[in-house]
């Protein structure tokens, strides 16, 4: 969490942490070995003939089991790279380990709970990964990067998680063996599950539901609302550890990868860990202590280059600290280890929302209390089952997946749970731009690229990062990949590798125009809705957007089209809607709102046509419209199209068409061709590669660029339902529960 500012990208083979200190030895004349006050507290109180499981700290691992053995414990497993030894045993024999040779120090194991979208708009996760690429001149969306899931399981079987291939991106499903019985080697402590399935019905859904944030695959949903992670290219590879998860099970889950992070599969199938995600902590907060396993184990994986990502907590408070505090690994002061605040844009995905107000709070004035950074995480769309715990609740709405047997396969749930994963896999799309960035690269990158959002309590001075400020309540602000990556990289938006797309194009391959919001089985006058693609152009009144639809209809149901895109941060969109002849069209045009402002504001009207024969649609938006005025070598990204038909009462669902890659306004004028189009051929299909360029993620709640304002919006005449404003990023907008989850603010 807090660190020593240092430069900006470093080698994973030259990180200064260097090579871990030798834990200290007990003297045996120092006395008993240092006991946990909870552990000291616990055994005050508990029967003589109960046992207890704790950890025994020693030199070495060896030293540890040796200690374990002569006090009588029974050895459970050891980390052997941090030399502590799992163990069980009665009271006295926990007395007893304290004054054996070598050990410096007894903790015990405490119960801990799962801490529980507009999100990528608000991150500019998408953004990001249509200005970036990757090492490899793909998508900035994760690739070459496994994040480790330490939960309750997930459901590897689920849709978010099935690939093109229909394998699913679970690569790895393990579940702890060691939880209620001693396991022969360390390795044996957990076991892959059959069926790529560890989440049980009983008290499960949190680990499904927080690895879908982090790296759920692009789908559309039955509302035709398309949804995915913040590194839908990622592998995951889950670690399940029990449905009441305590400090045993999370290090232990700790310990499996920082043996296995290099090689997760064990064949070189998978690529190798990076980051982990703990969306778990003890009630109430906790107090940092460097002498504990969980500080010792994420320590040793920061020396081998994966960084530890946690949930804040869930406890509210005001920053003062007299009943509540920050989840206490996560106030590790080395650099590489986060911890996450829970941001709430009040579902209007903009860039100035306030903390949620369950988020736990640091302690005003101790920097170290202090969360690094925010991340949406109130009332976030991700993966669920009916039949799991937390996805089954009376105050959320659930929503049908893509498949036709999907059903109530995604809901909303808050916590920092939730913000701690987005995280996780903006970490994945960090790194797989740069690869070799050092954890503490990583961390100060996004402290110093954060969007430093108003609302609560102040920036005051870091003095451990002084080009950067914080806060007690939210850390340094808002995640903002954009800023992430440029800071970690000196990389500005359009570096993307034109190979990976076709620049003035926009194409839709899927053709998908198939539902209607709101009214499940119901069609729209298909193929008339479905894009086929379009074309960019510059001429001397402004740019120029020409889309081409399978089958452009008049009559009295009429045709809307809108476009949508994003120019310095802020969403434009023009749209009308034509309901007979050809020629000449008058369209409405404006703005989603900058960071200052917020909200759709109307600008004026422009002009464009419809064009039956070629079945075309052509916007001209105007260079003044955007402020200051688009100038060539400007870069619109985040491009979506969008059309839909107005069938008065029944508004049908729309069919959207994406850029390939951000469009550059060019110098040389352009006339565009109205009856070409892109092919798909043309542009990287999204079923072949799932690209956070354009889609919002499953996290994402209606935004701005979504609900229209009444007092902006043109007359009825020319609006579409609110319900179905495309979003900036290519959304089929879905319902969103009226009613907030009944799991938040606790134990989410």
């Amino acid at each position: 969490m807090r660190h020593k500012r240092r430069a900006a990208v470093l080698s994973a083979a030259a990180l200064v942490l260097g090579p871990l200190p030798a834990f200290a030895l007990a003297s045996p004349d120092a006395g008993p070995a240092r006991l946990q006050t909870w552990l000291a507290d616990e055994l005050a109180t508990t029967p003589a003939t109960e046992s207890l499981r704790v950890f025994v700290h020693a030199g070495t691992a060896a030293q540890a089991r040796q200690a374990v053995t002569a006090s009588g414990l029974a050895l459970v497993e050891s980390y052997d790279k941090v030399g502590v030894a799992v163990a069980t045993g009665v009271p006295a024999q926990v007395q007893a380990v304290r004054s054996q040779a070598g050990v410096s120090f007894v903790e015990g194991d405490r119960p801990v709970v799962p801490l529980l979208d507009t999100s990528h708009v608000a991150t500019r996760g998408i953004e990001a990964a249509s200005a970036y690429a990757g090492a490899d001149g793909s998508a900035l969306d994760g690739t070459g990067v496994s994040i480790a899931i330490i939960d309750s399981g997930i459901d590897g079987t689920h849709p978010f998680f099935t690939e093109p291939d229909g394998s699913s991106k679970v690569a790895r499903n393990l579940k702890s063996a060691c939880l209620f019985v001693t396991a022969p080697t360390n390795d044996t402590c957990f076991v892959d599950v059959p069926g790529n399935d560890s989440d049980t019905p009983s008290l499960g859904g949190h680990g499904t539901h927080v690895a879908g944030i982090a790296a759920g695959n692009r789908v559309t949903l039955a509302n035709g609302r398309t949804v995915q992670g913040a590194a839908p290219g990622a592998t995951l590879i889950g670690l399940s550890v029990g449905q009441a998860i305590s400090v045993y099970g999370g290090d232990s889950g700790l310990n499996w990868v920082l043996d296995h992070h290099a090689d997760p599969c064990g064949d070189g199938s998978c690529p190798p860990i990076r980051v982990t995600n703990n969306s778990y902590g003890v009630t109430g907060g906790s107090a940092f202590d460097p002498e504990e396993a969980t500080v010792k184990l994420q320590r040793a994986l920061l020396a081998e280059g994966v960084l530890t990502v946690w949930a804040a907590g869930n406890d509210g408070g005001d920053g003062s600290g007299a009943d509540q505090t920050t989840n206490g690994p996560g106030n590790d002061p080395t650099g590489g280890i986060l911890m996450v605040a829970s941001y709430d844009d009040a579902g209007t995905g903009t860039r100035d929302g306030s903390l949620s107000t369950f988020s736990s709070r640091g302690v005003r004035g101790q920097l170290a209390t202090y969360p690094d950074i925010s991340a949406p995480g109130d009332t976030i769309l991700s993966s669920c089952r009916p039949y799991l715990a937390v996805c089954n609740s009376s105050a959320t709405v659930p929503v049908d997946g893509p498949g036709a047997t999907d059903l109530a396969t995604f809901n909303t749930i808050s916590g920092t749970s939730m913000a701690a994963p987005h995280i996780a896999g903006i970490v994945a799309q960090l790194l797989e731009g740069a690869p070799t960035a050092s954890p503490e690269a990583v961390e100060l990158a996004i402290e110093d690229g954060a969007h430093r959002f108003a609302a609560g309590g102040g920036y005051e001075a870091d003095p451990l990062n002084p080009s950067s400020q914080t806060s007690f309540d939210k850390g340094h602000g808002l995640v903002d990949v954009v800023g992430a990556y440029a800071a970690l990289t000196g990389a500005t938006a359009g570096d993307a590798p034109t190979s990976t797309c076709t620049p003035g194009s926009y194409t839709d391959p899927a053709g998908d125009a198939t539902n209607l919001v709101g009214t499940p089985g119901v069609l729209p006058n298909a193929p008339a809705l479905d894009v086929v693609g379009g074309t960019l152009a510059t001429t001397a009144d402004g740019v120029v957007l020409t889309t081409e639809v399978d089958d452009l209809v008049a009559g009295p149901e009429g045709q809307i089209v809108e476009s949508v895109f994003n120019v310095r941060g802020t969403a434009y969109y023009a749209f009308a809607q034509r309901a007979t002849g050809d020629g000449a069209a008058t369209f409405v045009y404006g703005d989603m709102g900058d960071e200052t402002t917020g909200g759709r504001r109307e600008i004026g009207s422009t002009t464009g046509s419809f064009d039956d024969a070629a079945d075309t649609v052509s916007i001209v938006f105007p260079r003044a419209a955007v402020s200051p005025a688009l100038a060539d070598g400007e870069v619109l990204g985040g491009l979506t199209v969008t059309t839909r038909r107005d069938a008065l009462l029944v508004i049908p669902d729309a069919d959207t068409a994406t850029s390939g890659c951000p469009y550059v306004v060019g110098g040389a004028v352009v006339e565009p061709s109205p009856s070409v189009s892109a092919s798909p051929s043309s542009s990287p299909s999204p079923t072949a590669e799932p690209s956070p360029t354009v889609e919002p993620s499953p996290t994402v709640e209606p935004s701005p660029t979504v609900e229209p304002s009444p007092t902006v919006e043109p007359s009825p005449t020319v609006e579409p339902s609110p319900t179905v404003e495309p979003s900036p990023a290519p959304t089929k907008k879905g319902g969103k529960p009226t009613a907030r989850p009944s799991c938040k603010p606790k134990n989410c």
